[in-house]
């Protein structure tokens, strides 16, 4: 997706100055389940880097004359004339890969496709109640296959919304909240 993206069709600029991401649902690999296109907008923190970007270091990277490509592919040799198209996808994971090795003990990075299970796993470890349906939206894919590809979160996190249930229960019909593991009622009276 990110090979592919362009100036002004998938990644925009609005007149509030803020940023949104669009891509058409045939640009997805899932297209024939989805029923939306992706439009989102982008982390207002991120604008200012974008508008940067955008007015400062584009106009002047190799190739960019002419070219909407947000991420430029230069060619040498034979195909030089091919400039200002898009930087290919092996390309582009090659980059993120050596960037995120910078950051990661000994230096081992990881690519493109490793943000979306990031993102996932946080939001659904986050808020284990929505989470899979808010990790579903974010990812722009179907319910059923987030569960599935995550079903390994499902265990303690997906069960701990039903003890916050059951406690709040407890106490709205108890009264109070339940005794602390180990510690007996009877046993707290007599040791008092």
């Amino acid at each position: 997706m990110f090979s592919i993206m362009k100036f002004g069709k998938h990644l925009s600029r609005r007149g509030d100055g803020s940023w949104w991401l669009t891509f058409g649902r045939r640009s997805f690999k899932n297209r024939r389940s989805l029923k939306c296109d992706y439009e989102v907008r982008v982390a207002p923190e991120l604008w200012p880097l974008l508008d940067r970007y955008k007015d400062e270091f584009h106009p002047i990277l190799a190739g960019s004359s002419g070219s909407n490509y947000v991420f430029i592919g230069v060619r040498k040799g034979r195909h030089r004339g091919r400039n200002g198209k898009r930087l290919n996808e092996a390309s582009l994971s090659e980059i993120i890969r050596h960037l995120t090795g910078q950051y990661l003990p000994g230096e081992v990075g990881f690519g493109p496709h490793a943000f979306r299970h990031i993102v996932a796993t946080d939001i659904i470890k986050k808020d284990p109640r929505l989470g899979f349906i808010l990790a579903a939206r974010a990812l722009h894919d179907k319910l059923e296959t987030v569960e599935t590809q995550y079903i390994h979160l499902k265990t303690s996190e997906y069960f701990e919304p039903v003890n916050t249930h059951f406690s709040e229960m407890w106490t709205h019909v108890i009264g109070q909240q339940p005794v602390a593991f180990g510690a007996h009622p009877v046993a707290m009276e007599v040791a008092a």
